[in-house]
């Protein structure tokens, strides 16, 4: 990987710097590139390295998080940094640590936002929802989908 393509990023929640990490939660990518099938081929075969399994575990949420490192480092091998845009914030927001972002971040409504993540869609159906308010329409759907 080319160190020119080493940037810093802000992590959502606690806005420290750190070095490039890509969320696989949602991604803007050209097919062309081939970012994806080689992030599964390259997840695949690290996978079956019981050494890299092993480090991994050794880190906290390190084994949770060990396919976006290797995501990470394909996007950074591959793509010029001068090609990757972070997409802004109101995309793939976490609604699952909604009550821990910054205040000045932090959306007031469903509505303010393009996508969200969510860990499961039992915490959505009970209740999880809730956690941000939603407006008109986009309340509606939330209420008939999972509960008023």
């Amino acid at each position: 990987m080319p160190i020119a393509n080493v940037f810093p990023m802000v992590t959502t929640v606690d806005r420290r710097r750190i070095r490039p990490y890509f969320n696989a939660g949602c991604l803007v990518v050209r097919p062309d590139r081939r970012i994806l099938r080689t992030w599964y081929a390259e997840l695949a075969r690290l996978l079956r390295s019981p050494g890299l399994v092993e480090e991994s575990a050794k880190i906290p949420r390190g084994s949770l998080f060990l396919h976006q490192a290797i995501l990470s480092a394909v996007i950074l091998s591959r793509i010029p940094k001068e090609q990757i845009a972070e997409l802004p914030f109101r995309y793939n927001y976490p609604l699952a640590l909604h009550r821990h972002c910054p205040a000045d971040l932090r959306p007031e409504s469903w509505n303010a936002l393009a996508t969200l993540r969510y860990d499961s869609l039992e915490n959505l159906s009970g209740g999880g929802w809730k956690t941000l308010p939603a407006q008109g329409v986009t309340a509606r759907w939330l209420a008939e989908r999972f509960g008023g």
